[in-house]
């Protein structure tokens, strides 16, 4: 009786073990807007946010744990990108001062054509402080098979001199529920068991239909206050991911979804790629790593968007 009673135990401990983890959850959008108003009215903006947080899993549900680096906003105005905004923030200033000098030195080499438009005109401003407590304020749950339901962000910021115009649009945290948006639909067959993914070997799959549409235009909505009335990005026709096996090992098989078929977006900007890829271990199915990636561009790539997000699981 005490036999039986102690693996019970042990079952019940390996199975906590398994079931409660860290996963960090970051992200990174960028964008570029050129075009016309009204025929003649010409515009041009270039966008970057990015976060990342550490959320504690239990089993199928995620809970904001930490924020374990400073996130940020860069956003050129005007008609000809002559201005451009760089916002940070952190639970310490410090640390979000220094990403913001990190930024500026690598602005030149990353977007240079951005860069000469707007180098003459930075507009700074004090970090925001992310407040306290902020553990528990951003939750998603998965459902065992890819697809996530994030709830809203209630994560809240403050600065000591703020202009409401600049605070209202920076976003990066509800923008960061808005990206777990992305993970949409579930990367494995229905009714398929985690314990046998050895299985997948050598076949293919699709996912049920996509559509991106709530990420396209939240990240908008959430980005600027005019943007989104001329612009209405809107995915003309539902996907689907073909998934396949690409590599197996001892611990862990490895998944690859991608879209072959290129969309219409919004009027030369077409969705030019989606890629999903997914490590599970062998042994549990658990998600060792589950990262995605969205491409809008047009022809010329004057416009162009991309969307990445990535859940890695902390050893």
């Amino acid at each position: 009786m005490r036999m039986k009673k102690y693996f019970f135990i042990l079952f019940v401990l390996m199975f906590t073990a398994l079931s409660s983890a860290d996963y960090r959850f970051s992200y990174l959008i960028t964008g570029r807007t050129n075009g016309k108003f009204l025929l003649f009215v010409r515009y041009k903006q270039f966008y970057q946010v990015g976060a990342s947080a550490i959320f504690v899993k239990d089993n199928h549900d995620f809970s904001l744990k930490e924020i374990d680096a400073p996130s940020y906003m860069m956003k050129t105005h005007g008609k000809s990108e002559k201005s451009l905004s760089l916002l940070t923030a952190y639970t310490q200033a410090k640390e979000a001062l220094l990403l913001r000098e990190s930024l500026l030195e690598s602005m030149s080499v990353k977007f240079p054509s951005v860069w000469s438009n707007c180098k003459e005109k930075i507009n700074l401003r004090d970090p925001f402080i992310v407040n306290q407590p902020y553990q528990g304020l951003l939750k998603f749950r998965t459902n065992g098979r890819g697809k996530i339901t994030p709830s809203q962000s209630l994560i809240t910021l403050t600065q000591k001199n703020y202009k409401k115009t600049f605070f209202t649009y920076f976003n990066v945290y509800k923008i960061m529920s808005v990206m777990l948006k992305a993970y949409n639909h579930n990367y494995l067959p229905k009714g398929f068991n985690l314990l046998n993914l050895s299985d997948l070997k050598g076949k293919t799959w699709k996912s049920e239909k996509v559509n991106f549409d709530d990420i396209f235009m939240g990240v908008m909505k959430l980005s600027s206050d005019k943007m989104h009335k001329y612009v209405t990005f809107e995915q003309r026709k539902d996907i689907s991911f073909v998934y396949r096996v690409i590599a197996v090992n001892e611990e862990n098989i490895l998944i690859l979804g991608s879209v072959a078929k290129k969309v219409k977006v919004w009027k030369n900007l077409k969705l030019e790629s989606a890629v999903r890829r997914i490590t599970l271990s062998l042994k549990t199915g658990e998600v060792m790593s589950d990262k995605i990636e969205i491409s809008l561009a047009d022809k010329n790539k004057n416009n162009f968007w991309t969307y990445k997000a990535g859940l890695n699981r902390k050893d």
